[in-house]
C-alpha cells in the first residue's frame, strides 16, 4: 500500500468515527427529547386532569368535573387506564348511589388513575436512565477506541514519514562528501522503498563514475602539466596563502628550485630572494604588472610579473571561491631592447633637430628686422606662421628630449625646500599673456601658511605650467581657471580646475598614456601629461584627475611636505 492510500485510510477512519459519534449523539438526544415529550403528554397531563377532578369534587362543581373527565378519556395511554377511566365515568353517571358513597367511589377511581400514571412515569424514568447508561457505555467505548487509534496514529505516523526523510538527508550528505558506498535500506513497498532503490542505483553509478573519472583526471592533469611545461616563460602556481604549489621548467631555472622538491618542503630553499619578491609583490599589489631584471639563460633578461587569480565555483555555489594565484613572468627583453633603441633614437633625433630649428628661428628674426626691409601684410603673415611652427617644433623637441630622459630612467632631480606659492606665481606669470589672449581669467587661491614642499622647482613648475596651459586651451572664453593649494596630512596639493567640456570616462584611464590625446581638435603630441606624471612620481608624489563631461576638469598634483628643520 502506498503512503497516499495509507494517509487516506488513517484519516478516513478518523473521519468516519467522528461522523458516527456525531450521529449517535444526535440520535440519543432525539430519543431523550421524545421520551420527555411522551411523559409530558401521556402521564403528566393525566395527573393534571386527576387534580382538576379532585378539586371539582371538593367544590361540588359538576361542570368542571365533567370537562376534566372528558379530557382524561382522550388521554388514555397506559395499560388498564382505559378500564379505570370507564369505571370512573360509570360511578360519575350512577345517580342511585348516595352522595357520600358516590364521592368515595369517585375519589378511589381518581387515586387509582393517579397511581397508575405515577408508576408509569417512574418506569419510564428508570427505562430512560438504563438507556442513557447503555448509550454512555457505547460512546465511552467508541471514544476509547478512537482515542487509541488517534494516539497510535499521532505517535507512529510522523516518525513513519520523518525518519526515512532524515535517513535520506544524511545519505545525500554522505554522497556529497564523496562516500559513494552509502546505501539506503527501506524494507517497504511504498514510495520510500521505491526511493531507496532509486537512490542505491544512483550511488552505485556514481561509485562507478568516480572509479572511471580518476583515470581521466590523471590524464587531464598530465595534459595540463605538459601544456604548462611547454610555455617558455616562467609560470608559478601559489595557493590562497601565497605558498608555492607548482612551477614549470623555466620558472624552476629562474628561481633555482627543482620542481621535484615541491613535495618535500625540507628540501626547498629557505631564503629565495626572487620568490620572496614575487610573493611580496603579489600580496601588496596583486593587480600591478611590475617589471624587473634578472640574470636568466646566461644573460640579463627583463620580465613583467602578471598575477592571475584562480577562483573556482563549487556545484551549487553562485560565487567563485578564491583558490590561489597563477604568476606569469612574461619575457619582455625584446620589447625592452626595442624600447631602449627607440629612446636613444628619439634623444638623438631630437638633439639633432634643435640646430635647424634654431636656424629657422634666426631666419624669422632676420626677416622681421628693419635692416632687411619692410614686409607687406602677406609676408608678415608668412613670417608669423614660420615663428609659430618653429616654436611648435621646438616644444615638440623639448618634450621628446624630456621623454627620452624619462624612459632612460635618468631623470635629473634637484629636490629642495620650495614654497608652493613661488611655483604657482611663476607658472601664472608665464601664461598670463596666453590667458588674456583667450580671455580666460587665472584665479590663484594659495593660503599664506602653506608649508614648504620637497620638490624639484624647475620640473614641478614645468608640470604646473603644462596643466595650466591645457586648462586655458580647453576652457571656454570668458571663464576662469582656478589654481588652488592645500595640505592633506603629509602631502600638499596644487589643483588646476577649468570649466571646459571635460573628459569622457572612457578616456580618463588613458589620459596619462604616451602619445594619447584626449581631444582631436586641440592638437598636441600627447606627451605632456605622460611626462608630467613621470616627473611628479619621480619626486615621490602623484597626479590625479577628476572630470565630468560638460562640467570641466580638475588636475591635482600631490607632493610631500618638507619636514621642519630641527
Amino acid at each position: 500500500m502506498t503512503i497516499k492510500w495509507k494517509l487516506y485510510l488513517g484519516i478516513g477512519i478518523l473521519f468516519l468515527t467522528i461522523v458516527f459519534l456525531g450521529g449517535l449523539g444526535a440520535y440519543i438526544t432525539k430519543q431523550s427529547q421524545n421520551a420527555s415529550e411522551n411523559v409530558l403528554k401521556d402521564n403528566y397531563e393525566s395527573l393534571e386532569y386527576v387534580q382538576h377532578m379532585l378539586a371539582a369534587l371538593d367544590d361540588h362543581n359538576a361542570v368542571a368535573f365533567a370537562q376534566s373527565l372528558q379530557a382524561q378519556r382522550g388521554n388514555v395511554t397506559e395499560p388498564g387506564e382505559l378500564l379505570l377511566t370507564q369505571r370512573l365515568q360509570l360511578h360519575a353517571a350512577d345517580t342511585t348511589l348516595k352522595d357520600s358513597t358516590r364521592d368515595h367511589q369517585l375519589r378511589s377511581d381518581l387515586y387509582a388513575i393517579w397511581a397508575l400514571n405515577k408508576n408509569a412515569i417512574r418506569q419510564k424514568h428508570n427505562s430512560a436512565g438504563q438507556s442513557g447508561e447503555r448509550y454512555f457505555q457505547v460512546i465511552l467505548g467508541i471514544t476509547c477506541v478512537v482515542t487509541l487509534l488517534g494516539l497510535t496514529f499521532l505517535l507512529n505516523f510522523p516518525g513513519y514519514i520523518a525518519n526515512p526523510i532524515q535517513t535520506l538527508t544524511q545519505s545525500i550528505k554522505h554522497i556529497a562528501d564523496r562516500h559513494y558506498d552509502t546505501r539506503l535500506h527501506f524494507n517497504s513497498s511504498d514510495e520510500f522503498g521505491e526511493l531507496a532503490r532509486a537512490f542505491n542505483v544512483m550511488a552505485e553509478k556514481l561509485n562507478e563514475f568516480e572509479g572511471s573519472s580518476i583515470q581521466k583526471l590523471l590524464v587531464e592533469k598530465k595534459r595540463i602539466t605538459t601544456l604548462i611545461e611547454t610555455i617558455s616563460d616562467p609560470v608559478i602556481g601559489l595557493d590562497e596563502k601565497g605558498q608555492l604549489l607548482f612551477l614549470n621548467q623555466a620558472a624552476s631555472q629562474a628561481l633555482n628550485i627543482d620542481a621535484a622538491d615541491l613535495g618535500k618542503p625540507n628540501l626547498l630553499p629557505r631564503h629565495n630572494d626572487l620568490l620572496q619578491s614575487l610573493q611580496q609583490q603579489l600580496l601588496q599589489h596583486p593587480t600591478e604588472k611590475k617589471q624587473f631584471k634578472i640574470f636568466f639563460d646566461n644573460k640579463e633578461t627583463y620580465f613583467q610579473q602578471e598575477n592571475i587569480p584562480i577562483g573556482i565555483a563549487s556545484t551549487g555555489d553562485n560565487q567563485p571561491q578564491h583558490m590561489g594565484w597563477f604568476i606569469w613572468l612574461r619575457n619582455i627583453t625584446l620589447f625592452k631592447e626595442q624600447d631602449l633603441a627607440k629612446t636613444h633614437f628619439i634623444a638623438t633625433i631630437s638633439h639633432e633637430l634643435k640646430t635647424p630649428i634654431a636656424a629657422l628661428q634666426m631666419c624669422g628674426q632676420l626677416l622681421r628686422s628693419p635692416k632687411v626691409g619692410p614686409l607687406n601684410e602677406e609676408q608678415q603673415a608668412l613670417v608669423k606662421t614660420l615663428d609659430q611652427e618653429t616654436g611648435r617644433l621646438l616644444n615638440i623637441t623639448k618634450e621628446l628630449l624630456d621623454l627620452a630622459q624619462v624612459e632612460s630612467g635618468k631623470i635629473d632631480l634637484h629636490v629642495a625646500r620650495v614654497p608652493a606659492e613661488e611655483i604657482v606665481r611663476f607658472a601664472i606669470d608665464t601664461l598670463r599673456f596666453t590667458a588674456q589672449q583667450k580671455r580666460v581669467e587665472l584665479d590663484a587661491d594659495i593660503p599664506a601658511n602653506l608649508p614648504l614642499l620637497m620638490a624639484d622647482a624647475d620640473k614641478t613648475t614645468w608640470v604646473l605650467t603644462n596643466l595650466i596651459n591645457n586648462a586655458i586651451r580647453y576652457a571656454p572664453e570668458g571663464s576662469t581657471v582656478k589654481i588652488s593649494a592645500a595640505v592633506q596630512g603629509a602631502l600638499a596639493t596644487i589643483a588646476v580646475q577649468d570649466h571646459g567640456a571635460g573628459i569622457a570616462p572612457e578616456m580618463q584611464q588613458r589620459i596619462f598614456d604616451r602619445y594619447f590625446s584626449g581631444s582631436q581638435q586641440k592638437g598636441g603630441t600627447g606627451l605632456g601629461l605622460a611626462i608630467a606624471k613621470e616627473f611628479i612620481e619621480a619626486q615621490q608624489g602623484r597626479i590625479t584627475l577628476e572630470s565630468e563631461p560638460g562640467k570641466g576638469t580638475t588636475f591635482t598634483i600631490w607632493l610631500p611636505v618638507a619636514m621642519e628643520k630641527v
